[in-house]
């Protein structure tokens, strides 16, 4: 079978499975907070409206993913499974993102496994169903990624739009969520270090620099939210430590598999250590 007809068939069953259950439970307090700066407490926002409510109420957020929410319910209505849809659209272009990644890194069956296990991840399955920015998140990444390689990698002339798409991803990725700036950072060490130093290189350093500074006009909302950030109580109880956050992070990516496989590991080491 065709790697292109796997990836249908992810498709279509994730949607399917999803579109079954996106109405199963009642939306929780961070999905009201998205709903809320699209007006859903009030008269319909327009998209400055939202952008202010974010700047002035969630600084703490980079506000794209709500300007787009607000521009989906308005073309369908405000209500949260529709709202929701908007998610599960994200999910099927970030795996589709996600399979041209994989397939231009290293081959087709890379492709179809990174795209499978993203499908089956159960921390993104719960959030391709939550009215949230982290599914789109996804596909703005991989989107990300897949055109500086295509770019940093070719042996053509670079065409317009993957120009185009390396810039436009770039200042949506930031404007997406702000801790996209470590992947940014990531690509930037990467291309600095280890990318071979040619006029595509410059091209590509400019690119990056053009979309920093169209990111300048948000950041006194970005200081704005550190600011509140760091006036707040956090009691120490709910604060992990590194390797619980760590642990945390893996297994809640991973299902459940890499922390058991390692625990596992340990005990067999244990055992044998008992046995001699």
């Amino acid at each position: 079978m065709k790697s292109w007809t796997w990836i249908i068939l992810l498709l279509l069953v994730v949607m399917g499975a999803s579109s079954q259950f996106i109405n199963e439970e009642p939306i929780y307090n961070d999905e009201y907070h998205s709903l809320r700066h699209t007006g859903l407490f009030e008269t319909r926002y327009t998209i400055s409206q939202s952008l202010n409510s974010v700047a002035r109420t969630s600084p703490e957020h980079a506000p794209l993913y709500f300007l787009i929410l607000n521009g989906w319910v308005s073309l369908v209505g405000l209500h949260p499974v529709t709202a929701a849809m908007l998610t599960l659209l994200f999910m099927m272009l970030a795996m589709s993102m996600v399979y041209r990644l994989g397939t231009t890194l290293v081959n087709a069956e890379v492709g179809v496994y990174a795209t499978f296990f993203l499908s089956a991840s159960a921390f993104v399955v719960f959030y391709a169903q939550e009215i949230r920015m982290y599914v789109p998140l996804i596909f703005v990444v991989a989107g990300l990624l897949y055109h500086y390689w295509t770019i940093i990698n070719t042996k053509r002339v670079v065409r317009w739009w993957q120009w185009v798409g390396l810039y436009g991803f770039s200042v949506v990725s930031i404007y997406m969520h702000y801790f996209t700036i470590f992947v940014l950072l990531s690509i930037g060490l990467y291309h600095l270090l280890f990318a071979s130093k040619t006029r595509i290189w410059l091209q590509i350093a400019v690119a990056e620099v053009l979309a920093g500074v169209t990111f300048l006009p948000w950041l006194p909302t970005v200081f704005a939210g550190l600011g509140e950030a760091q006036s707040e109580n956090i009691s120490r109880s709910i604060v992990q430590s590194f390797p619980e956050l760590l642990f945390n992070v893996i297994f809640s990516q991973s299902n459940g598999l890499v922390p058991a496989v390692v625990v596992l590991s340990d005990q067999d080491r244990m055992r044998d250590v008992a046995l001699n």
